[in-house]
């Protein structure tokens, strides 16, 4: 039987299980003991939905993706894409903070594909800046997860909603889109996975961009992750607004206590960073995970992006002059 050890549990490829010694299982999780051995082994399926509730109980379990998902593509996942797809699937609410350019677009479709696979998540909703929806979110679905299909929500309001009311995996809006299907999109009990791609556009809180977003984000049984490579582009402060939307429990209810457990008012318009408020940011984005591209060994050289940009209306003024006379 082909078996791996993760810490105290031992997970069997073949059958699909969980193996934790009988000592290490809390009594309030319901399991099925056997023995082996000589020692009394409680078995519980490999299923993310277990992994949730050991994981609630202080046991680590694994992620089923690295053995049940065959990671569909045009190319094999990167160490980094692998170990950061499989830490989203193992939190319902988290972070991806790493930086620019170590996948953490593929590895949040990859994690969300396999959501989908297992039933856990039926519908997704991608709320990113206007220049990524297709040249960047829609590509990488098309290009990668062919058996997916997703829908660009951009538009007036009339042709957003037409696009809504088309079936589809994956729906991919604007920031600023989201308050204007705030109703419709509330009302799509299906849609319970949102990925924030620049969690960091949401460092206000409470501002109307913020509210729209955090009334599809409140639902207790919504996953909820944030992407962002510069979570503190300004101050400390910065992640106020952002963990209120992903892991509300993690700060204050007010900004202002917060501001006090960061900040240090030196003056009536100055405030300067106490000495813990790196570490106090810290714990407020958590769970996270961070990769470098340092980190990353196993990146290519060189990668290759291509961005469709529009013209001006003067530059096509200009090519169209251009074409006429030349």
């Amino acid at each position: 039987m082909p078996l791996y050890r993760s810490g105290n549990i031992i997970v069997s490829t073949e059958t699909k299980t969980l193996l934790i010694p009988k000592c290490f299982v809390p009594l309030s999780i319901q399991h099925r003991v056997v023995s082996m051995a000589g020692h009394d082994v409680c078995i519980f399926p490999h299923t993310v939905p277990v992994v949730h509730k050991l994981a609630a109980s202080g046991l680590s379990a694994p992620s089923p993706i690295y053995t049940q998902y065959d990671w569909p593509g045009l190319f094999a996942p990167y160490d980094a894409q692998k170990k950061t797809a499989a830490f989203l699937t193992e939190h319902s609410r988290a972070y991806c903070l790493s930086q620019m350019g170590v996948g953490k677009t593929m590895a949040s479709l990859w994690a969300a594909d396999f959501l989908m696979c297992e039933g856990v998540i039926q519908q997704a909703l991608i709320v990113s800046p206007l220049s990524t929806l297709r040249t960047v979110w829609a590509n990488e679905i098309e290009t990668h997860l062919p058996h997916r299909t997703s829908v660009v929500l951009h538009g007036t309001k009339a042709k957003r909603l037409a696009l809504l009311r088309t079936p589809a995996d994956f729906y991919i809006i604007n920031h600023d889109g989201v308050r204007v299907l705030q109703a419709e999109l509330a009302q799509m009990n299906a849609l319970n996975l949102v990925i924030i791609d620049e969690l960091s556009e949401y460092r206000t809180a409470y501002k109307q961009r913020w509210r729209a977003l955090h009334s599809l984000t409140s639902k207790p049984t919504t996953f909820v992750w944030g992407l962002t490579g510069t979570p503190t582009p300004n101050s400390p402060t910065d992640v106020f607004g952002q963990a209120k939307l992903v892991t509300p429990h993690t700060v204050p209810k007010s900004f202002g206590r917060f501001r006090d457990d960061t900040m240090m008012r030196v003056s009536p318009f100055i405030w300067v960073e106490r000495s813990t408020a790196t570490e106090t940011a810290h714990r407020a984005l958590q769970p996270a995970i961070r990769f470098t591209r340092s980190d990353c060994v196993d990146l290519p050289p060189i990668v290759r992006t291509t961005r469709i940009c529009a013209l001006t209306p003067e530059q096509e003024k200009l090519l169209k002059e251009l074409e006429h006379k030349f």
